[in-house]
């Protein structure tokens, strides 16, 4: 099994997460590893000149080494899982839609991050302009690009580390070679190499019911102010109508005041500040990661109908450690199982509930292992002594894990169409394409904005 570690692609290392818990209670073998973050893993000028995707190639080639040499440590290249948290589970999907990583893992489970996250590809990121001001910060601004790069590259990394661009100008990107075009796209494409090869795998992907809370620090910081709101005390309904709505809706359908007040509506929740706050956050989630999951398990058991490799997961068990844990994605109002949480129950759940005498919190811990290393061995998580998970199928099965485990049909019907057609609207409106070109005895990827159009669809949740 081997972790690729979130951290918004900013931060993180392997060596953070102790695999010794799931080797020995899933009987597996435990593979952390590194890749380049920040400005050294995802800078680009969106051209050729500065392609970005470094730390998602750094991946590839630690999952092509392992696959050259587990055997030497007691493991079997033919069956290897990937599995990762937030930005992790996103580079999880993403290697998942590369075909150069073909016979190097069998399996892919994604824990609260995909590829298809709508955010990812949106016509809000700036890259020239966000790679213009950080060429500027680090004293190699040129009118000349190749003249810029070549300079940045001569900056020590101390500088670079000390001047790092916003978060959201770091972060994957089309490049025509390992992210072919839009991930949404690309599934939609049923005869699309990246289509064949994401469906040929196994396939486990969830999220938790407080996720949400995390992507707070996404929206805007002027937008908070303005609306003279604070995270940490809760969000207001004027909050959520009048800006967040039409942040998301501009995400799929700029200018569209019907997706906007469609938002506006369903999340709207008067009872109490907690209560609104609690329903921004998990319109976040819905936004940019449940639904995004949920469109990939709809296109993935769509090619696997009378085969058992399609899970989904959605956790519910609140803790309130995670106040300690993750005080930046557990503001005091969200009574729901926080952001990280998931990982906590895989690699740390002895250490951190064993003096807290929180023995329930262990079991559970140890029911999530079990789960994953299941799936990680066989391609299905289920085993003794664990309640039954069905396939997701044509009943679209959610298993919900708390300390009641239960399964979910069809989770979330009242709002599944808005966002699953959200999710496609979003990859047509923001999406790019690519072909090639040769240029100096070398094949050289070019993208261009997607031509394709999104029928026209009417979004409401019903």
């Amino acid at each position: 099994m081997v972790w690729i570690h979130g951290g918004s692609y900013q931060s993180g290392q392997g060596m953070q997460y102790d695999g010794r818990e799931l080797a020995l209670e899933g009987n597996v073998i435990v593979v952390t590893i590194n890749y380049r973050l920040g400005a050294f893993g995802f800078f680009t000028t969106g051209d050729e000149i500065s392609r970005g995707n470094y730390g998602l190639w750094d991946q590839s080639f630690a999952l092509r080494w392992i696959h050259e040499n587990i055997d030497s440590f007691g493991g079997d290249r033919n069956s290897v899982t990937i599995f990762g948290e937030s930005a992790g589970g996103d580079s999880c999907t993403f290697q998942s839609l590369f075909p150069g990583n073909k016979g190097f893992f069998q399996r892919v489970i994604a824990q609260s991050g995909v590829a298809t996250d709508p955010l990812y590809f949106s016509k809000e990121r700036r890259i020239e302009e966000e790679s213009s001001k950080f060429l500027r910060r680090i004293g190699c601004f040129y009118s000349d690009r190749i003249a810029a790069i070549n300079c940045a590259r001569t900056v020590p990394a101390s500088v670079i580390l000390e001047k790092q661009p916003p978060a959201l100008s770091v972060i994957p990107i089309v490049d025509g070679e390992i992210i072919i075009g839009t991930p949404a796209l690309e599934l939609l494409d049923k005869t699309s190499e990246v289509y064949r090869f994401f469906t040929s795998l196994d396939y486990m992907a969830g999220s938790l019911d407080g996720d949400g809370a995390a992507f707070l620090g996404l929206l805007p910081a002027s937008s908070y102010s303005r609306f003279n709101v604070r995270p940490s005390q809760g969000l207001t309904t004027e909050y959520l109508c009048d800006f967040v709505a039409g942040y998301l809706a501009n995400l799929c359908c700029p200018g569209d005041v019907q997706v906007a007040n469609e938002i506006c509506k369903t999340y709207t929740d008067t009872r109490s500040l907690e209560s609104q706050s609690i329903a921004i956050s998990t319109l976040l989630a819905d936004a940019l990661l449940t639904f995004p999951k949920l469109f990939t398990a709809e296109v993935h058991q769509s090619e696997n109908l009378y085969s058992d490799s399609t899970y989904s997961f959605y956790i519910t068990r609140f803790n309130p450690v995670q106040f300690s844990l993750f005080p930046d994605w557990s503001p005091p109002w969200l009574n729901r199982a926080s952001h990280g949480m998931d990982f906590v129950y895989l690699f740390f759940a002895r250490e951190v509930f064993q003096h807290l005498g929180q023995y329930d919190d262990i079991e559970f811990g140890i029911k999530i292992k079990k789960y994953w290393a299941n799936f990680a061995k066989y391609g299905n998580p289920n085993g003794p002594f664990l309640p039954f998970w069905p396939s997701y199928g044509a009943n679209r099965n959610t298993q919900v894990l708390d300390l009641t485990i239960r399964t979910v049909s069809n989770i979330f019907p009242e709002k599944n169409r808005f966002w699953i057609d959200f999710t496609k609207k979003s990859a047509f409106e923001n999406g790019r394409s690519c072909f090639s070109v040769f240029r100096y005895g070398r094949r050289i990827p070019q993208c261009v904005a997607s031509k394709r159009k999104y029928p026209q669809t009417h979004f409401n949740f019903k």
